[in-house]
């Protein structure tokens, strides 16, 4: 199981990200000098251009996450899941393999290839609109519930079951 967490931020490159695999949390944290702080399980580690870092257990028997820096660019692999996340500082980009067609859910929609009901929120109903939707995933906290509203159903019934959870992309303002 994985899920990805994004934040706005004040520094030149706009968006932190959390990625949680595996029971382990990989952390990418802009800094003001439009460098990039990375953390594993809350421990900052240094990473070099070229030369990976494997989250893995204590044997390095299970490799958790393998993250690659080129440039200012980040490319993190799950190889148990089969995935690969880029994230470059404005964005995430995440490359999913076809066996786990039908198995998504969050704001990138369920990848099961039809474009109906792509609008369902956290609480598995259908929202009215893209916006809504969005803001269906946004974690409130004290700063956030005054200024970001939380939408309601598109029409009561509308649920949708999930056929699984495989990843949640949240926005955190």
């Amino acid at each position: 199981c994985y899920a990805i967490f994004a934040r706005k931020t004040n520094t030149s490159l706009p968006m932190a990200a959390r990625v949680h695999v595996g029971g382990h949390t990989l952390e990418f944290n802009p800094m003001t000098d439009s460098s990039v702080e990375l953390k594993a399980n809350d421990k900052i580690v240094k990473i070099e251009t070229n030369k990976p870092f494997v989250l893995s257990d204590k044997d390095n028997i299970t490799q958790y996450a393998i993250v690659n820096r080129i440039g200012a660019r980040y490319f993190v692999q799950v190889p148990v899941l089969k995935l690969s996340l880029r994230y470059p500082g404005d964005d995430i980009v995440t490359m999913i393999p076809a066996i786990h067609r039908s198995q998504l859910c969050g704001l990138c929609g369920d990848y099961n290839g039809q474009f109906s009901n792509e609008l369902v929120g956290p609480s598995g109903c259908i929202m009215r609109n893209a916006t809504d939707l969005a803001q269906s995933y946004v974690l409130r906290d004290k700063s956030c519930k005054e200024t970001v509203p939380t939408p309601v159903c598109a029409e009561s019934g509308s649920e949708k079951k999930s056929s699984g959870i495989l990843s949640y992309l949240y926005l955190d303002r």
